[in-house]
């Protein structure tokens, strides 16, 4: 892992984000069709607006390394929190029944997101140039 860059992984968070709200725009069912939920115009709406935020949080994850140089450790530490914060309420939610798993969706997804999220860890610290 030395010789990936905190702006990389930064950057595959924003890819990872931006599939995210992509779906959550043009392709609702697949986002959450294997839960079992139904989309109504009124949850599909609500991901209308979920996908909005997810999309600006992948552009700051895309452009986080060209606007702050001497920064990109406290920005990688603080992202590194958002994504811990993302996966203990999917975990939660998933050990609770709230989010039921069905298929591999939820979990290849939660698995992706504890690695974006370790990564950052590790290459925020300190240390970990």
């Amino acid at each position: 892992m030395e010789k990936i860059s905190l702006s990389f992984i930064l950057r595959v968070g924003a890819a990872w984000l931006g599939l995210w709200a992509l779906l959550m725009w043009f392709a609702p069912e697949l986002a959450v069709g294997s839960s079992g939920w139904e989309i109504t115009p009124e949850l599909g709406t609500m991901m209308a607006g979920f996908g909005m935020a997810i999309a600006g949080l992948a552009v700051f994850h895309w452009v986080a390394s060209t606007l702050a140089d001497d920064a990109m450790r406290s920005i990688g530490f603080w992202s590194a929190v958002m994504w811990a914060l993302f996966q203990s309420q999917q975990i939660y939610f998933m050990a609770s029944g709230a989010f039921p798993v069905v298929g591999g969706q939820e979990i290849f997804g939660t698995i992706v997101g504890i690695i974006i999220t370790a990564m950052l860890f590790f290459k925020s610290r300190p240390s970990g140039t």
